[in-house]
């Protein structure tokens, strides 16, 4: 009697363990616990079916970290053209040419219409008496000098006196043959314009200053009085152009080789380059500004004009490093890591990274070369 209430008690104390554990999973999955996928998927490596395990090898190549700033095409040689008949009333009639036209110097851009008053033809013809009469002012004047020192050169006894005589008179011949040239060509012009107002029936041209493309073409409504200088277009000499990197970028050296790209409605156009000046640069002082520019070694043609570009260089650009497929590198609060395949099983290790690009991580400890990693 007595072995029987031994055993009922330790028969009890087994029955409630059983139940405990069939009752355990339900409570489990009633808990709302999921293991995570990525371990649910490295602890199935360690099962008895290896064969979809994918791993990758660790080897050594070239780690490239493509960068990239934005950039505007420059011209060398742009003119603007504004409306230049101060006198009288200008009305705007039409334009001549249209954006992307080609043109020469001297041919016609706008047609307009002008009234001049007898009173702005007066002032003109006044200004062209003033400036003639000063322009024959200079010339005397300058001729009285030029005659003193002459006259020191040739009859003075002291040699440095002679010499100060001879310096003063190069100054002066080369200062009066710029500024009599630059007087006679601006009354050149005004006497150009008077007989142009005086002969004109109402109708008259602005003509281009420059060859080169027409380009953003300021518009008018036929009848539009035109301020004096008043914008009209612009023309620019699109056979050579340069790409401004406004402020300059860190990563961009003399000399760098980088590729320039624009897209256009047709597509993207993508042209080689490299950079001729740089602000960052520790060259020649001449080199250094507040501006990257970067030549164009190809058809300055294939881009358009108005149009931003993008400037791609390789940022960092490393040979003969360990690499491996990004697919491989996980991070988590204690840093990157990889699982290496070893004698069939998955082993979770640390690694140092120094990058990455779109398709391989930079390994610089952690690994050697020709270890397995595993990679989904």
């Amino acid at each position: 009697m007595s072995r029987i209430k031994l055993i009922r008690p330790a028969a009890l104390l087994l029955c409630i363990l059983l139940a405990i554990t069939a009752i355990k999973p339900v409570f489990a999955a009633d808990s709302g616990f999921r293991p995570d996928d990525e371990d649910l998927y490295f602890s199935a490596l360690n099962e008895e079916i290896k064969e979809d395990v994918k791993t990758i090898e660790v080897a050594r190549g070239d780690f490239v970290v493509m960068s990239s700033c934005k950039a505007e095409i420059e011209y060398d040689r742009v003119s603007y053209v504004f409306n230049n008949l101060a006198e009288g009333s200008v009305k705007y009639v039409k334009m001549l040419v249209s954006s992307g036209d080609w043109v020469h110097r001297g041919d016609r851009l706008v047609q307009v219409s002008t009234t001049v008053e007898t009173a702005d033809l007066e002032a003109l013809r006044t200004e062209i008496e003033v400036e003639e009469q000063n322009l024959e002012e200079f010339m005397s004047v300058n001729r009285e000098l030029m005659d003193k020192y002459t006259r020191i050169i040739a009859t003075s006894s002291n040699a440095n006196e002679r010499r100060m005589a001879e310096l003063l008179y190069e100054r002066l011949t080369a200062s009066f043959e710029d500024e009599y040239d630059s007087r006679t060509k601006s009354i050149e012009q005004k006497i150009s314009d008077l007989d142009r107002l005086e002969n004109s029936d109402g109708t008259l041209y602005i003509t281009a200053e420059s060859e080169g493309e027409v380009r953003e073409i300021n518009r008018y409504r036929n009848g539009d009085t035109l301020r004096s200088w008043a914008y009209i277009c612009t023309i620019c000499d699109t056979r050579s152009f340069r790409v401004r990197v406004s402020g300059g970028v860190s990563g961009l050296y003399y000399n760098m080789p980088v590729t320039v790209t624009q897209a256009q409605s047709k597509g993207a156009a993508s042209l080689e380059g490299r950079v001729t000046t740089c602000k960052s640069s520790v060259l020649a002082p001449n080199l250094i500004g507040s501006t990257d520019y970067i030549e164009i070694l190809g058809d300055m043609e294939t881009f358009e004009y108005g149009s931003d570009v993008t400037v791609s260089y390789r940022s960092t650009d490393m040979k003969d490093v360990l690499v491996v497929n990004k697919s491989a590198v996980y991070h988590d609060s204690n840093g990157d890591y990889v699982y290496v395949y070893t004698n069939g099983n998955s082993i979770k290790r640390y690694v140092q990274t120094g990058g990455n690009n779109a398709t391989v991580v930079w390994i610089v400890n952690g690994l050697v070369e020709g270890d397995l990693v595993v990679i989904k």
